[in-house]
């Protein structure tokens, strides 16, 4: 089989695709044939942006389920024709081997799940492409609990905002949280607002409305052990800042668990942006959280223990050469979860 693979040539450059080699398994890891990648808005900042460092030519890609084509040398969770979804870590950008965006993908054992006979790929794709990000920062830097068929009673009294909950990343995000016991505020649009309530958060605000409204109502329903702001820009850091300085005038957390970096915040107000995933596939400290998350949670999703509502996919047509197509959309789509077939 041949590879292809879309990278960005440079920084702020336009993607290209090229012609990349079959690459051999070293020790722990797998060749895996990707039949879906699942973009994120991540990818499309770091192309616009160039606000990190990276090895270019760059594959930005993250998130991708296929079929094990050849094992390597220690691998022992993984045999060939298994289904899996694979979370790339960030530690690997430097690797273009284990991008996302190519046909044939070298993935560290460690950081795939099973996704048994029947998982679907476009959903796993997504699902681990985001899952990655929601479980350090909640389960990691807040330190909240996991989900558990059984949760703390307790948690119930501990409230959580997520903002952007029409987003995929605040869909999921939301459904983690409940399955955890705890309280959840978020918000949407009033496109997608059917589609959150159906989540059955505690309590949905439009955030669509006048940005002073959206504030005074998400501070009326404060205040909130933790916030996560899976959209992170300008706008809704704007207005979550009065709500993290009302939030600390309560003896609670000032600190927005962001997935971009903040322009501006008020005085006594921090936006964490980091890599989350890197939180959880990096350090050694959280070796059990990542060898849960991989080996019990999102086999969980796919094996009925952890369910989780179905995914809104669009299924861009073009494969790899409609990558930066979608790079160009990503930030502007709401509700939808982007996937493509590197093969078509």
């Amino acid at each position: 089989m041949s590879n292809r693979q879309a990278v960005i040539p440079e920084a702020t450059g336009a993607i290209v695709v090229r012609d990349v080699p079959t690459y051999v398994p070293g020790e722990g890891e797998i060749l895996v044939k990707n039949h879906i990648t699942a973009s994120i808005p991540l990818e499309a900042k770091l192309q616009k942006f160039a606000f990190m460092p990276l090895a270019y030519p760059a594959d930005t890609g993250i998130a991708f389920a296929g079929t094990v084509e050849e094992v390597g040398p220690g691998v022992t969770r993984f045999k060939k024709g298994d289904r899996v979804a694979v979370a790339r870590a960030m530690y690997l950008f430097g690797d273009s081997r284990t991008g996302a965006n190519q046909r044939l993908v070298i993935a560290k054992e460690p950081t795939a799940a099973h996704i048994g006979p029947d998982g679907d790929f476009a959903e796993a794709a997504s699902a681990i492409s985001n899952l990655a990000t929601t479980v350090p920062a909640i389960s990691i830097v807040a330190g909240l609990d996991r989900p558990s068929k059984s949760p703390n009673p307790a948690n119930k009294d501990t409230k959580v905002l997520v903002y952007g909950g029409s987003s995929q990343l605040g869909r999921l995000t939301i459904q983690y949280l409940q399955q955890a016991g705890y309280t959840v505020i978020t918000t949407s649009s009033p496109a997608n607002r059917d589609d959150v309530v159906a989540l059955n958060p505690e309590y949905v605000t439009n955030h669509s409305a006048n940005p002073n409204e959206v504030t005074a109502d998400l501070i009326a329903h404060g205040p909130y052990a933790v916030v996560f702001d899976a959209v992170s820009l300008p706008p809704t850091q704007a207005i979550l800042g009065p709500v993290m300085l009302e939030n600390k005038k309560h003896g609670k957390t000032n600190v927005v668990l962001a997935t971009g970096p903040a322009e501006t915040a008020p005085e006594g107000v921090e936006f964490r942006f980091e890599s989350f995933s890197v939180l959880l596939q990096m350090e050694e400290k959280n070796a059990d959280v990542n060898k849960w998350f991989f080996e019990e949670y999102v086999p969980g999703v796919f094996d009925g223990t952890f369910k989780l509502a179905p995914t809104r996919l669009e299924n861009v047509p073009g494969g790899l050469n409609a990558f930066q197509g979608i790079l160009d959309r990503i930030l502007g789509v709401s509700g939808i979860k982007l996937v493509y077939n590197p093969w078509e």
